[in-house]
């Protein structure tokens, strides 16, 4: 269960799929979409240049900022100074475990990584490391738990556009592209519903979460847009992800899309 399992359950009625979901460990995400184990990776997916390289993406439908949690005692935290000689706990093969080696380790921070989130969170619970950096939705779910009530979110982290890119995608085989134009089509369809407002408000995540804004997309497209990103800083995100498709390509891939597969790895590193 969980705000993305929902998204996942909304776009899957809006296509008229039957989808089914698939386990997976985060580190082996993306070889397994391209070994064709299921269709798209739903996994709180940063849109990044290093990965469109490999995948398609969607639009993005949901931005947030990445956060450390910690100890309920620990001072907030204001900047990477301050982590000297503090443990960090983040995902591996992650832009998160990027960050940090790149902002924190390099500020004298002590950067551990796990192959689960929900291994990292659960050495912040015992005391054996200081802070735990990861996505501000991933954190909520553990802060929302029994285990986490040991702790809370101590601050946001410096944007580093270069690493987190304009927000999280829904990740495609790049064969695929009839999937990805019915899937912003769903969306678009989704947005413009406000169908993703309504389950933010459902797990009262509407201060943590940034979603798109109706007025990107014009029409019934959703695969093109240029969105304006309310409510947090700056960010101004430019999406045009499909272009130059024939007709003939996407009626001819449609017929390929029925019963969708969904690769999600959490922040427990499990695929449900």
């Amino acid at each position: 269960v969980g705000w993305e399992i929902d998204v996942m359950k909304a776009l899957c009625a809006k296509l008229a799929e039957k989808c089914q979901v698939v386990d997976v460990s985060w580190e082996g995400i993306i070889p397994a979409l391209k070994a064709e184990q299921f269709d798209v990776i739903l996994a709180s997916m940063a849109i990044t240049e290093k990965r469109k390289a490999v995948l398609n993406f969607s639009d993005f439908y949901y931005n947030s900022s990445p956060q450390l949690a910690a100890a309920k005692n620990t001072p907030a935290f204001h900047d990477a100074n301050e982590l000297k000689g503090k443990l960090v706990g983040v995902q591996g093969a992650s832009i998160h475990a990027a960050y940090a080696e790149k902002h924190f380790a390099s500020a004298g921070a002590v950067i551990k990584t796990y192959a689960k989130q929900d291994d990292a969170v659960a050495d912040l619970a015992a005391g054996r490391i200081d802070y735990v950096m990861a996505d501000a939705l991933a954190l909520d779910a553990f802060l929302q738990s029994p285990p986490g009530a040991c702790c809370a979110i101590a601050g946001a982290v410096a944007p580093d556009a270069d690493l987190f890119g304009p927000g999280v995608g829904l990740g495609l085989r790049k064969e695929d592209a009839a999937l990805l134009l019915r899937l912003n089509g769903a969306l678009a369809e989704l947005v413009k519903a406000k169908a993703l407002v309504g389950i933010t408000q459902k797990w009262n995540l509407e201060y943590m979460i940034i979603l798109p804004s109706a007025q990107c997309y014009v029409g019934n497209t959703g695969y093109s847009c240029r969105c304006a990103l309310e409510g947090v800083r700056d960010v101004l995100l430019a999406v045009v992800l499909v272009a130059g498709l024939s007709m003939a390509a996407v009626a001819g891939a449609l017929a390929n899309t029925a019963n969708l597969g969904f690769g999600l790895a959490d922040w427990s590193g499990v695929g449900v």
